[in-house]
């Protein structure tokens, strides 16, 4: 098995956003180990095959233009040694304008010990407060 070519979760969050903002299908599925699965924004299902994480991903990129992450407010969490949680709050933008949003949260699972280091990937829309 591999090693991630990255050394903290940061930088697998970053290569995320790139390829998406890139509409890098490629790379993004890169990210993602092939036994992953992803409780997805936009579909109501989970994702649990690397033919499914592509068909979304795929989708995803076809539909929205740029994903922005909000920086200040990611929460890291070692677990182990080479596990950690992220998570977070991003904008899905539907056009370049940025006129079209759509706020979101996220939470990756990076285990750093594996070259395809996304484990799981959860990401839901961010609804108004009720308290």
């Amino acid at each position: 098995m591999k090693k991630s070519k990255q050394n903290n979760p940061e930088s697998i969050l970053k290569r995320w956003v790139k390829y998406f903002n890139e509409a890098d299908l490629d790379g993004l599925l890169g990210l993602y180990h092939l036994n992953s699965t992803v409780l997805p924004t936009f579909v109501p299902s989970v994702l649990s095959t690397q033919e499914q994480i592509k068909e979304y991903l795929f989708n995803c990129l076809n539909r929205l233009k740029v994903v922005e992450i909000n920086n200040d407010a990611i929460v890291k969490q070692r677990l182990t040694e080479n596990i950690y949680l992220l998570t977070g709050f991003y904008i899905f933008y539907f056009d370049n304008d940025h006129k079209r949003e759509f706020k979101s949260r996220f939470t990756f699972l990076i285990d750093l010990s594996t070259e395809k280091p996304i484990q799981h990937h959860h990401s839901s829309q961010i609804f108004e407060s009720l308290f």
